[in-house]
């Protein structure tokens, strides 16, 4: 892509790392012409995200999107995922990204272990480490061959492990776990 779509999605919360998200996106900008896109409800840190963007000098290339219903529409449009959060309980964020076929990029922290599998399903990085997260992203916007395969996995991953059948079969099995309890 010429000018790819970077995307952070979550409530803008100092757990999320917004900031680190923020510093990479400058370290990007000093190699690539990208966009990057921060949405999600603000967790009382947009006013100090908004400074950190003029500061780094890359509020030109950031847009702050604010909470919004389609993001699922919106995902299909961008090209990679970044996920800098620590101790992440889940990270639907990520399964949603690679089911619109969406690399994604996550800290190695909490969750996101259980959800990516490293240079299979996506890529994990240094948590709090806006370089690394830099330098994952040229891997995979530099690798076409490397992208597609990997996000092929996920998709496959993720539509086995996440699809409304499995789940449905999981909760069957639990009903029955139970009545033998019982």
């Amino acid at each position: 892509t010429d000018s790819p779509i970077i995307a952070f999605l979550g409530t803008l919360t100092e757990q999320k790392r917004p900031s680190i998200f923020l510093r990479a996106a400058a370290c990007l900008s000093q190699v690539i012409r990208a966009q990057f896109l921060v949405f999600g409800r603000d967790g009382n840190v947009l006013c100090d995200l908004k400074q950190q963007t003029a500061d780094l000098g890359i509020a030109d290339f950031v847009t702050f999107t604010g909470f919004r219903h389609d993001v699922e529409s919106l995902l299909s449009g961008c090209d990679l995922v970044m996920a800098p959060a620590i101790n992440e309980g889940h990270g639907r964020v990520l399964v949603e990204a690679m089911l619109h076929r969406v690399p994604v990029i996550a800290s190695d922290s909490g969750g996101h272990r259980e959800i990516i599998r490293h240079r299979q399903t996506g890529l994990l990085v240094v948590p709090d480490d806006p370089e690394a997260l830099a330098k994952a992203a040229l891997e995979i916007l530099n690798d076409r061959p490397f992208r597609d395969a990997m996000v092929n996995t996920a998709w496959s991953w993720a539509n086995l492990t996440f699809s409304p059948t499995r789940h449905a079969e999981q909760v069957a099995g639990l009903y029955r776990k139970l009545l033998k309890i019982h």
